[in-house]
């Protein structure tokens, strides 16, 4: 028997494909909803360092969504990786920005806690549609 594909379902389908990289679960589930209100079809979300860095390896990803601390471990590996592949990212995290490599000082950081409404500019503003 065939699902029926409902047109909300179909846009949903369409939209960027971002990872969200964060340990704290409410928070996680904050960022997928904020995320998912505007279209965008969420990645994980990774709550450690080895789940994105296996999404990262498996998984198209548009744009990231990234805790700068996962579990106690810098999430630099996988901001590294998506560096390379041109992915745009964007900190979330209770850090200010010099604790950022300097090579990854230019993307933007939002710190915890922000209005959800600025990261979706954010979204608009960095990633592929």
């Amino acid at each position: 028997m065939a699902l029926a594909v409902t047109a909300q379902d179909a846009a949903r389908t369409k939209g960027p494909r971002v990872l969200v990289a964060e340990d704290i679960w409410l928070t996680a589930q904050e960022l997928e909803s904020t995320l998912t209100d505007i279209g965008v079809i969420v990645i994980g979300p990774a709550s450690n360092l080895l789940d994105a860095k296996r999404l990262v390896a498996t998984e198209a990803v548009d744009c990231a969504v990234l805790d700068i601390d996962l579990e106690g471990r810098a999430a630099y590996p996988v901001a590294a990786e998506l560096e390379r592949r041109s992915v745009p990212i964007i900190f979330v995290t209770g850090y200010e920005r010099p604790h950022l490599p300097p090579s990854l000082r230019r993307y933007p950081l939002l710190r915890k806690p922000f209005p959800p409404e600025r990261l979706q500019d954010l979204i608009r503003k960095s990633c592929p549609a």
